[in-house]
């Protein structure tokens, strides 16, 4: 069988939500099945790693895809036109997009609609094009994938579709997070807070992240307690970061935001397991693999009410209203006081963790791509 892939988003260093899905399913179908030859659509030249393995052929395609305008040349020109040259038997698209011209079946897994309910939190050319691309391609794809149960009701209500139809492949936690020694969480400390205990935030800085609402409640939880603590931001800004700038501008405490852009690797695991709380605050997500992460570093999590975060964390996280400042930081003074508490966040959430694992999802996406096929 030969499986072509937009690897898009194969970047490395600069993986995401998406990409690190991408990642983590592509390079587990690729080693669990030698016998399929994997074809790895890349707009630039393809990473090292994927060269040279015997059941991979990359190939750069023209255009770089990076704006609107290029997605469409390179979705509906060039990809279809390579798809008949090698023969695809499928078309896998993970980052959302996908082929109107698509000659052979395709499946496309769209993360979430982001850009359905909150058009302007993007620039206008990408929600129009997102809103558009979507409302057309989820008719004549062969099958869609999501991430979880929410993403997959959020799907069938917007486009009228049947939930059925839609298989989930959840997220996963990458190697490398696990619990920190009490020295190896002091020594992180020391380095971005002069050893303060810090609350998280770890994310791309997208408005629907919420990082403005959360500066503001952390600015109350200091207010309104005698703590040592910072907030650490550790993320890149995607766009309208002048929002961000806007809400540090108004803070009491600015003093006490350490902004450390993004980390990557080993880093983000450190990071991570040193925190004292995860305070993860989206009042959009299709999936929030930060909260999963946590989890596996004994980190107890704030997270938002009423979005897939409650599904995803299951009753092993404190939940706040994302829109309610004054709410977010009642929970950040339970997380930061109340060791009982705590102590049964970071059991659940332990336990939780053991739930998703990147080879299951994998699996579950060679079966949609059975499916698919046939």
């Amino acid at each position: 069988m030969r499986i072509a892939i937009n690897a898009r988003l194969l970047l490395p260093h600069k993986l995401d939500g998406i990409g690190r899905f991408t990642y983590e399913t592509v390079t587990r179908l690729i080693r669990s099945h030698p016998d399929t030859t994997f074809h790895l659509l890349f707009d630039r030249t393809p990473p090292r790693e994927f060269q040279g393995i015997s059941n991979v052929v990359c190939h750069r395609v023209w255009p770089p895809a990076r704006r609107p305008w290029l997605f469409r040349i390179w979705l509906e020109w060039s990809i279809p036109r390579l798809l008949r040259s090698i023969g695809a038997d499928v078309f896998l698209s993970p980052d959302g997009l996908g082929s109107l011209h698509c000659p052979c079946p395709q499946l496309v897994v769209i993360h979430d609609i982001n850009f359905f309910h909150y058009p302007h939190d993007l620039p206008g050319t990408y929600s129009n094009y997102l809103n558009t691309i979507t409302r057309q391609l989820v008719p004549v794809a062969t099958r869609l994938v999501t991430v979880s149960s929410f993403s997959r009701s959020e799907l069938a209500s917007a486009y009228g579709l049947d939930a059925g139809s839609v298989d989930i492949v959840p997220n996963a936690i990458a190697q490398g997070f696990a619990v920190l020694h009490s020295a190896e969480v002091q020594a992180v400390r020391d380095e971005l807070t002069a050893g303060a205990p810090y609350f998280l935030f770890l994310g791309s800085l997208h408005p629907r992240k919420n990082v403005p609402r959360l500066l503001e409640a952390f600015d109350q939880f200091l207010s309104a307690h005698s703590a040592d603590h910072r907030l650490v931001i550790a993320g890149e800004v995607f766009w309208m970061g002048g929002e961000i700038t806007a809400a540090l501008r108004r803070m009491r405490h600015r003093d006490r935001v350490v902004l450390v852009g993004r980390v990557e690797g080993h880093g983000t695991a450190k990071v991570m397991g040193a925190a004292c709380g995860l305070t993860f605050m989206s009042y959009y997500e299709g999936f929030g693999i930060p909260v999963l992460e946590a989890f596996a570093c004994g980190v107890p999590v704030l997270t938002s009410r009423g979005t897939a975060m409650e599904e995803e964390a299951a009753g092993a996280a404190l939940q706040a209203d994302p829109f309610d400042p004054s709410d977010i930081a009642r929970g950040m003074a339970a997380l930061a006081f109340d060791e009982g508490l705590r102590d049964r966040l970071i059991r659940s959430g332990l336990e939780r963790a053991g739930a998703f694992s990147w080879d299951h999802s994998a699996d579950l996406l060679w079966q949609s791509l059975l499916r698919t096929r046939t």
